[in-house]
């Protein structure tokens, strides 16, 4: 009798265990929830108030209506499709995040209230980020934002920073324009049938121009929805190409 009383319950500590996980899952779920919703919250009331700033109820470099991006060192606002010319610049640049999508930081919302599209404007005529004058703003919006003081003028130190900054962008953009020669495209008289298939062209079954290759192809050996941009050629938007040349991941012929 008293070797029972003294063996353990079967399971029970397994059973705790588990019933522990689930209550701290629950309890997890439940927090994260709640954040999303209060950061849901906090981020209409981020954008409303940023967008009272002055200049700022438009994008800064396009000018279209309700911008939802921010340049947080610039202390602007910017649509979607600028935003993204924005990332390209660099963070020490623009430093890029979303007004509703992106968690922020005191700090950070601090540096957008010190900042507005007009008055970098005012500061910087030109729109030019990599300026002396663009570099000044962003110090001075930093320090305001912490309290510290504000530069009135740029170091030496920190001209030859923003020179280097801007040599590298430069001989990115050159190397991101860089053409090659396009492919000379086949003659459309020069061949009746497609020049991967068999298939001859009619009324119907159309010709087309690979536009890697240049040759004469079919609507099978190239279909419409098989484009991809090709920079290398000036080709920045998707264009058809044959399936020799590009076919897309998990592509599955059609019969």
């Amino acid at each position: 009798e008293i070797l029972l009383h003294t063996l353990p319950l079967p399971h029970t500590s397994t059973m705790t265990t588990e019933s522990t996980k689930a209550r701290v899952h629950s309890e997890s779920i439940s927090i994260s929830a709640e954040k999303k919703k209060t950061w849901k919250q906090q981020s209409k009331h981020l954008l409303e108030e940023l967008r009272s700033l002055p200049g700022n109820s438009k994008c800064f470099q396009c000018g279209s209506e309700n911008p939802t991006w921010a340049s947080i060192n610039l202390g602007l606002l910017f649509c979607l499709k600028c935003s993204g010319q924005q990332r390209g610049l660099g963070v020490s640049i623009s430093f890029v995040r979303s007004i509703t999508m992106d968690s922020w930081t005191e700090t950070q919302f601090e540096m957008m209230r010190q900042g507005g599209n007009d008055i970098f404007l005012a500061s910087c005529p030109d729109k030019d980020y990599f300026s002396d004058a663009a570099e000044l703003y962003r110090l001075q919006l930093k320090a305001k934002a912490n309290d510290e003081d504000v530069p009135m003028a740029l170091t030496e130190e920190d001209k030859e920073r923003i020179s280097q900054l801007r040599t590298q962008h430069e001989e990115q953009l050159k190397r991101r324009n860089k053409k090659s020669v396009s492919p000379e495209w086949q003659p459309d008289a020069s061949s009746q049938t497609c020049q991967q298939c068999p298939t001859k062209f009619t009324f119907t079954k159309r010709r087309h121009h690979c536009r890697k290759c240049g040759q004469l192809v079919c609507g099978k050996c190239a279909p419409s929805s098989n484009t991809i941009p090709l920079p290398q050629f000036g080709y920045n938007e998707p264009v058809r190409c044959c399936l020799r040349c590009f076919t897309p991941p998990g592509y599955k012929p059609k019969n």
